[in-house]
């Protein structure tokens, strides 16, 4: 390898004008060009400006592809930047170049982080070490850290077993880490807990390096599946379970199919006449796009009354701030359905960290900004 990455500055010139302020045709144009080029996409954000022109960009595993239109000259300027050798950006420069209707185009490529010139330089990860602990990572992407996992684990599980009151049967989509079971087993009332998890690896690094949330799985109430989730959840009798977890990864790779229509459908069909959903539905200000398309389906599914939205604070994911939706069946609601005194009893009992009766009620009160992204 060369250079770290190959960088194109790209101009498009003579563009059909509507198509450089439409933002919804730029963003889905960036992204097919981004997946044609073999790139994984792991976010992107497009803002329409008034009263024109839109600028935006695609968050690839490889790096990025930003842009900015002037829909007034039929103009827009594009860069395409890749890291490694597997993504080839000169076919998202010819995939663009149609999507946009350009008369012409020019672009210069450059390699950036000449090898040449590079030096690698040691430096010390204790610090990074001594804030997070040990995390778990996939893809890169941390999923897992020793030092604040029980937000996360505590916030998707207490949540709806609390306000259900008497689960018995619950399945968890993913988890292969331990904690959710872990926290779910200390509910009583529950009798059997399914954990399905694609990544037997995830499994096997939860037992070799966080074995305080992989013990779990040694426990006779729990029964873990080594298996594809979606194609799981098709084979299982209809109302088999009063509470579905989906503590999933995000929307990348084997995760995606886990955020789609046909998957809520499925698990719908799993959940009996009082049973509850809670997914983890990303960040609102990091995943903006997937937050709302997840509501959005769900709220179809479920019925605009029975699908809310809560809140947690765990730092180690982007922005700080982590959504999950609980989406329920029947009457059960995540507030009314509540018993607080009983909510706080568990929580002191349990030797809980972040979970008790007010933080419940709390994790419901959401951003102003948060409420419009709903609304849209």
């Amino acid at each position: 390898m060369a250079s770290l990455g190959r960088h194109i500055i790209v101009e498009y010139y003579d563009c059909d004008p509507a198509l450089m302020n439409d933002v919804t045709h730029i963003e889905q144009s960036m992204e097919q060009a981004a997946e044609a080029s073999g790139a994984t996409i792991i976010n992107s954000t497009f803002h329409h400006f008034s009263p024109y022109g839109v600028s935006g960009v695609v968050v690839i595993q490889e790096s990025h592809l930003a842009i900015h239109t002037w829909p007034e000259y039929g103009y827009a300027s594009v860069d395409l930047f890749t890291c490694g050798g597997s993504v080839d950006p000169w076919v998202a420069y010819r995939e663009l170049k149609g999507f946009f209707k350009a008369g012409h185009g020019s672009a210069v490529e450059m390699s950036r982080g000449e090898m040449a010139l590079l030096e690698e330089k040691q430096f010390d990860l204790q610090q990074l070490r001594d804030e997070k602990g040990k995390v778990l990572a996939l893809d890169g992407n941390i999923t897992t850290s020793e030092k604040d996992e029980y937000v996360y684990h505590e916030m998707i599980s207490h949540v709806a077993a609390l306000s259900h009151g008497q689960p018995q049967r619950v399945l968890v989509i993913g988890g292969g880490d331990g904690g959710t079971a872990r926290e779910l087993l200390k509910h009583p009332s529950i009798e059997n807990i399914k954990v399905v998890e694609i990544d037997a690896a995830v499994v096997q690094a939860s037992k070799q390096y966080f074995p305080q949330l992989a013990k779990v799985f040694d426990h006779p109430k729990l029964e873990l599946i080594l298996a594809d989730g979606i194609e799981f959840v098709k084979q299982q009798k209809p109302g088999n379970f009063d509470l579905v977890i989906v503590d999933s990864t995000d929307p990348v790779g084997p995760a995606e199919g886990l955020f789609t229509e046909a998957f809520y459908q499925q698990v719908y069909q799993l959940l009996d006449a009082e049973g509850i959903l809670i997914t983890q539905s990303q960040s609102p200000r990091f995943n903006e796009k997937v937050f709302k398309e997840v509501f959005s389906l769900q709220k179809g599914l479920f019925g605009m009354d029975k699908v809310h939205c809560y809140l947690a604070y765990i730092p180690t994911y982007p922005s700080g701030m982590w959504s999950f939706s609980y989406c329920t069946k029947g009457s059960n609601h995540p507030l009314t359905s509540l018993d607080v005194s009983k909510a706080d009893a568990f929580a002191t009992a349990q030797g809980l960290q972040y979970y008790n009766g007010a933080i419940h009620q709390a994790a419901f009160a959401l951003p102003g900004y948060v409420k419009q992204l709903l609304n849209e």
